[in-house]
């Protein structure tokens, strides 16, 4: 039996969840942040928490058995993330202000943490497969572009300003 549930919370939240047994949560306080929550598949589990203003926030995943949790904590952050696959987790945390990010994991058993603290910080992270990926930015407008398909694990840690780090893994 496949249920597709929409619901509208506060401001612009939306949660759509399509499936059996996906749950998706959404908390914000501030003022103009904007949530969006797209769920296909079963066993899926969301939950954004946005603290400050104008925070925009938006998450699909597709497949089984996917974990995601978004919290962004300031003002003007923008976060884009996507699961295509099954039982990959993914975890983001932002503080600051401006932060923006792009983080996608296509397959299954993927691992992604993301960090970033400080102002202007840009975060790229691509994997496919089932990799693993940990990155902290701390400071001000650094940039990372993480790219890795098969089995990989990537660690990166940034602190200070303007730092660039581009990594691309292949099997």
């Amino acid at each position: 039996m496949k249920i597709c549930l929409f619901l509208l919370l506060m401001v612009c939240p939306v949660l759509i969840v399509c499936g059996q047994s996906n749950t998706a949560t959404m908390s914000q306080n501030g003022g103009g942040n904007t949530g969006n929550v797209n769920q296909n598949g079963e066993a899926n589990w969301a939950t954004i928490d946005q603290n400050g203003n104008q925070n925009w926030v938006a998450a699909t995943q597709n497949r089984n058995g996917n974990r995601l949790n978004v919290d962004q904590n300031g003002t003007g952050h923008s976060s884009d993330v996507g699961q295509d696959g099954s039982d990959n987790n993914l975890m983001l945390r932002q503080g600051g202000s401006g932060n923006r990010n792009r983080l996608n994991q296509w397959g299954g058993n993927n691992r992604l943490e993301l960090t970033q603290d400080g102002d202007g910080n840009w975060a790229d992270l691509t994997q496919t497969g089932n990799g693993n990926a940990s990155a902290w930015q701390n400071g001000a407008d650094n940039q990372l572009n993480v790219m890795q398909t098969g089995g990989q694990t990537a660690r990166i840690y940034q602190s200070g300003s303007s730092n660039s780090t581009y990594i691309n893994f292949a099997n």
